[in-house]
């Protein structure tokens, strides 16, 4: 019989699920795949009645007493009701939040699509009745805006651009490939229905550009105060905003000293600065550039495999596909769809960018460049074996449903940063260039940190945030604007990174002097992957550390 926390537990997981119907579709539970989360106020301030009903059933909880696991959980579900109620307070997403929006309608029709979980025409079906629903979320959309920071709106007209491309292509591809007369009706209503929330969209991104646009003056920055409520109830780490400005410095001084000590190696006369340089005109052709990841993906799998690093899950498999059309505009180089917990192929994804055809010649070697030969080496182990897609392939085996809803950056993007260290001291990268790089790329995290804390205490500005970023991470400044606009959007997620990756060392740390001459690091993760993409803090309590 379950305990009275886990009933608590698998109330609260069962209510998130028929309350926001496309990230149950996420992870794989196909109940209400024809519906879209409903954004509409009345549902909204019951939603937040339902969350603080949860937190008063907790609060009745002796947590101490419970096992260990248990104890892991309701610390989890404690800090997410505290931060989804206080952030709610302090700036809702359906108040501030754009792209909100654009991303419920689009990215829930893209899982149905391009996840072959079910025969084509049943999920046709769904795509049909969620793309009926998009008008009615493009009206909700318009109606509960009222004063977002332009940084917000300014990425969600982007977005709202990339959602009717999507429409355009991807949708209207996938229609057609619902051949025979048998399908034709069915063709006929997804058309019908794609011709109507393609004008929605159209009418949503006019209305941000020449309504919303001029009257967006909110701040985005969330204060010193949020910050921390974020970082020890969200992410349950014992850093404060100042603590972290300070780890960033240093990380960032430190990463200039070990730079600029490669950098002698490589080439005497030259700055690292200006090895980075050449190094990014070393690059595959537009047309071979999917193909290169693959084969570096595929590289980085079997050295995992062959010297045993991390066991493999059951299912896994990942495809390296050209990034979507209605992506590529916010997603300059590249970017990693998980697989989903609740279905039975494990699949990955992984998106790269291509330049598009007609760009300026100089405008596409620019984004060329983000693709050096000697950096994919490192972003292939980062983003796919062992980095994300190993770690969230493993996490998507987790047969404890509340973890699924309670993952943390800090470990994802600390394991991913921790591997580029490990696979280089492990001898799957030995070229010194690719070690420039790779710790250039661990400049740029000191420097999220730096920027996290700064944005969103008050301590830099939208365009000090882009000019550090051009400065210290030698981020060309279109794609540092870029970088900055998604910072302002995502509080406490830039820093997790190098915190995580600090983090997952001085575990592993412990985890050597406890084992001695026992230790197997193929050992030490699997056992740090197999509770969940959770906070490192109980993933070391779980591990008797």
């Amino acid at each position: 019989m379950a305990s009275a926390f886990q009933r608590i537990a698998d109330e609260y997981f069962d209510y998130i699920m028929s309350e926001h119907p496309s990230w149950a579709t996420w992870l794989g539970i196909h109940k209400q795949d024809g519906k879209l989360t409903s954004f509409e106020p009345k549902v909204i301030a019951s939603r937040l009645k339902k969350l603080e009903s949860f937190q008063k059933k907790l609060d009745k909880i002796a947590v101490k007493k419970l096992p260990l696991g248990e104890q892991v959980d309701a610390k989890l579900l404690a800090g997410a009701l505290k931060t989804w109620l206080e952030m709610e307070k302090r700036r809702p997403d359906h108040k501030n939040s754009p792209s909100h929006y654009v991303d419920e309608a689009i990215f829930s029709i893209y899982v149905l699509i391009e996840r072959d979980f079910a025969p084509k025409e049943k999920r046709a079906k769904s795509v049909l009745r969620r793309m009926r629903a998009i008008p009615k979320l493009m009206r909700q959309a318009k109606e509960n805006l009222v004063n977002p920071p332009r940084e917000f709106t300014e990425s969600a007209v982007m977005e709202a651009q990339g959602g009717v491309m999507f429409l355009q292509t991807t949708v209207r591809e996938f229609i057609k490939s619902l051949r025979g007369p048998a399908n034709k009706k069915l063709r006929e209503d997804m058309e019908a229905a794609a011709c109507k929330a393609e004008k929605a969209l159209c009418s949503y991104g006019k209305f941000l550009l020449e309504d919303l646009l001029p009257r967006s003056h909110g701040k985005f920055a969330i204060g010193k105060q949020a910050f921390n409520m974020l970082l020890k109830y969200n992410h349950h780490v014992d850093y404060d905003a100042d603590m972290l400005y300070k780890m960033g410095r240093a990380k960032l001084a430190e990463t200039k000293r070990e730079l600029e000590a490669i950098a002698k190696k490589i080439n005497r006369r030259k700055t690292w600065i200006q090895i980075v340089d050449d190094l990014k005109k070393e690059h595959p052709a537009n047309a071979g550039l999917v193909d290169y990841y693959a084969k570096e993906m595929k590289r980085a799998r079997e050295f995992v495999r062959k010297n045993k690093l991390v066991t493999f899950p059951k299912a896994e498999r990942l495809i390296v596909v050209p990034t979507p059309d209605f992506a590529a505009p916010t997603i300059p180089y590249a970017a990693y769809v998980s697989p989903a917990p609740y279905e039975k192929d494990k699949k990955g994804i992984f998106w790269v960018t291509k330049v598009p055809p007609r760009t300026p010649r100089a405008r596409a070697e620019e984004q060329l460049e983000g693709h050096s030969k000697w950096g994919i080496v490192v972003t292939s182990l980062h983003e796919a074996y062992p980095g994300h897609h190993l770690q969230l392939s493993i996490a998507s085996h987790q047969t404890n449903a509340l973890r699924h809803l309670m993952e943390t950056s800090v470990f994802a993007e600390g394991w991913a940063l921790y591997c580029e260290e490990m696979m280089w001291e492990q001898g799957f990268y030995h070229d010194l260039r690719s070690r420039l790089l790779q710790l250039k790329d661990q400049l740029w995290r000191a420097c999220r940190v730096i920027v996290d804390v700064g944005l969103h205490t008050g301590k830099m500005s939208f365009n000090d945030a882009v000019n550090f970023m051009v400065k210290e991470a030698k981020l060309e400044r279109v794609n540092a604007v870029t970088e900055v606009r998604r910072y302002c959007q995502t509080p406490t997620q830039p820093m997790s990174y190098m915190l995580g990756k600090l983090q997952i060392i001085a575990l592993l740390d412990d985890y050597k002097k406890k084992h001695g001459a026992k230790f197997k690091l193929r050992k030490f993760h699997d056992e740090l992957l197999s509770h969940g993409t959770i906070p490192v803090k109980y993933v070391r309590q779980l591990m008797g550390l």
